[in-house]
């Protein structure tokens, strides 16, 4: 009876560790594929919908030299984050050539060419959810339609002035003046040439 008894003992041992040992792999395998949905996730694209619109150039910039910051916001924000960092790039450069193009006490030289961007594959309201410490993760600080509409309103304004204000608006267009260069920022060229403005 009792040879009986260990014999069935041991065979329930060995089942339940059998059962446990399925059951961990069974969890690991699972752990493995939802790791890999989440982790997966696809990584934003110079060809991705939501840059239509604008400069392929300065889209390669943006993914270039804001990869990290772009790969580090949430993913419900990374589309958004990625848009904003290439039109905020865009208009720097836009509002920079239009300055340099701008001589001292002459005429203004035609109408500032800002980027279009015509992509509505991301949701307008992401900036409510995702901009409020953007400025200080070196992300966007405003949308992108907001921020051209600060830099019209300051150039109706100011003129000339208004766009050596803009460009050196805090976070400012820390972007180098040559693209792709190791040079000064279009911040640091600005204030160089023409002093710091007041915030």
């Amino acid at each position: 009876m009792c040879t009986q008894s260990r014999r069935y003992g041991r065979r329930m041992v060995s089942a339940l560790r059998s059962t446990r040992m399925k059951a961990l792999v069974a969890t690991a395998a699972m752990g493995m594929l939802l790791g890999g949905c989440v982790g997966g996730s696809e990584p934003v694209a110079a060809g991705d919908p939501l840059f239509e619109g604008l400069d392929p150039a300065v889209v390669d910039e943006a993914l270039a030299t804001k990869g990290d910051v772009i790969a580090a916001a949430p993913e419900d924000q990374r589309a958004w984050t990625a848009q904003q960092i290439a039109v905020e790039i865009a208009v720097c450069r836009a509002a920079y050539a239009h300055l340099e193009a701008w001589p001292v006490g002459g005429p203004r030289p035609g109408a500032l060419d800002l980027p279009r961007l015509t992509s509505g594959a991301v949701e307008a309201g992401a900036f409510d959810a995702g901009a409020a410490d953007g400025d200080a993760q070196g992300g966007p600080g405003l949308p992108w339609d907001a921020m051209q509409a600060q830099l019209l309103g300051l150039l109706d304004a100011e003129g000339r002035d208004g766009l050596v204000h803009f460009l050196q608006l805090i976070p400012g267009c820390q972007m180098p003046v040559v693209p792709g260069a190791s040079g000064p920022s279009i911040f640091d060229a600005v204030a160089a040439e023409y002093g710091r403005t007041p915030q």
